[in-house]
């Protein structure tokens, strides 16, 4: 059983990973003044929306990984 919950652990970490460099490259975008111009209001939205849907994604993952590390204490 540790095997199978250090398997998940290490795919939690890649999908953290994964999403923290996405939401990287979206707050790097959004620290471009440019991007608050009126012309690009459609690609804000949508940066916007995607930001607020990565930082819940991360949270979800802190969360499960953080219950899976308990759940590998527990039984070391």
């Amino acid at each position: 059983m540790p095997v199978r919950i250090e398997s998940k652990l290490k795919k939690l970490e890649g999908q953290n990973a994964k999403r923290t460099a996405q939401k990287t490259a979206i707050d790097e975008r959004l620290a471009n003044p440019k991007v608050y111009d009126n012309a690009n209001r459609n690609e804000l939205k949508t940066l916007l929306t995607d930001q607020a849907n990565f930082k819940k994604e991360l949270a979800e993952l802190e969360v499960q990984w953080i219950e899976r590390q308990k759940a590998l204490e527990q039984i070391v």
